[in-house]
């Protein structure tokens, strides 16, 4: 259930996302899930390796055959994906501390945290469902590399998220 659902379903069925390690998944599922609240620089400390770099290639084509479809059945267009948060997404599934993922960008740690849950909320899905027995062993292993530290603390109750 997110608004780019269709290109991840098409992404999982065409295998785009069979053959990477927890850190690429969470990073590529972030293209997907990431959208700035505002004008956000990413920093570009991390960089994608060639199994994220297909995968991300995999999904272009994916999201661009969507909209042709949107396109020529009269329906609203999806939006675009955006890979403003892959390097954060990477670095901190690798254990990267939040101040060097958010160093040099805009971001605030409560965006971050927001948009890791909502990684997560999809990798947790992708665990159950993905047609691949090993893309569902590596959702559940990002889903554990995401959820740490600050991520990982619940919300009190009248608490800002």
């Amino acid at each position: 259930f997110h608004e780019l659902d269709l290109v991840i379903a098409e992404a999982l069925l065409d295998g785009h996302l069979d053959d990477l390690d927890p850190a690429d998944l969470a990073a590529v599922i972030s293209t997907l899930v990431f959208e700035p609240r505002s004008s956000y620089e990413p920093g570009d400390d991390w960089t994608s390796g060639p199994a994220a770099d297909r995968a991300l290639d995999g999904i272009d084509r994916c999201h661009a055959r969507v909209r042709r479809l949107e396109s020529a059945y009269g329906l609203p267009e999806s939006r675009d994906i955006d890979r403003g948060l892959f390097a954060a997404t990477h670095g901190w599934a690798l254990g990267v501390g939040l101040d060097d993922v958010l160093d040099d960008s805009a971001l605030s740690p409560g965006d971050f945290v927001r948009a890791m849950k909502q990684i997560i909320d999809v990798l947790a899905q992708l665990a159950i469902t993905a047609p691949h027995p090993r893309t569902r062993s590596t959702a559940a292993a990002a889903v554990d590399a995401v959820r740490r530290g600050i991520v990982d603390t619940p919300v009190t109750a009248g608490a800002e998220q």
